[in-house]
């Protein structure tokens, strides 16, 4: 009975010390993309571009909220743009990472995770969820279009 009483609770601690594992790491936190896009730069190229954007628009707001990656295998940021207008509180989620080629930076891969609109009460961090395609639309007219036209061919969707 003693030795039951040992397995059982050596395999419960188990079971907690995997569970906060896997929530200190992160994984519960990765969402797959709503859109992908491409830029055809660096990242620091990018971040440069998307505030030169933020400063010229008066109801758009960037944040850089998480930095990671080093180096070797690539640096990546996570930002939220945040839209504001009379109808609207659209706060977007993007990861960007850049990708190298023998240690020459080529382009930075921007993915839309999440979408949601703060007075509407809708979007979130999958395609189905609801209202995700409209808000979508007007991330590539607000933000992705006016990138286009002031970058000259830099940015495209995939």
């Amino acid at each position: 009975m003693k030795k039951v009483t040992i397995v059982l609770s050596g395999i419960f601690l188990l079971g907690i010390i995997a569970l906060f594992i896997y929530f200190v790491t992160g994984v519960s936190a990765t969402y797959p993309a709503i859109k992908k896009y491409r830029y055809k730069g660096t990242l620091n190229e990018f971040i440069k571009d998307i505030k030169k954007l933020s400063n010229n628009r008066s109801n758009l707001n960037v944040d850089i909220i998480d930095t990671v990656g080093n180096k070797n295998n690539g640096d990546a940021i996570y930002l939220n743009i945040e839209t504001i207008d009379k109808l609207d509180d659209v706060e977007y989620n993007l990861r960007c990472e850049s990708s190298n080629s023998n240690n020459v930076l080529i382009q930075t891969a921007i993915s839309l995770v999440g979408a949601y609109d703060k007075k509407r009460n809708i979007g979130g961090y999958s395609k189905e969820a609801k209202g995700v395609k409209m808000l979508t639309e007007k991330f590539d007219i607000e933000v992705i279009n006016l990138l286009k036209g002031n970058q000259k061919g830099k940015i495209s969707s995939l």
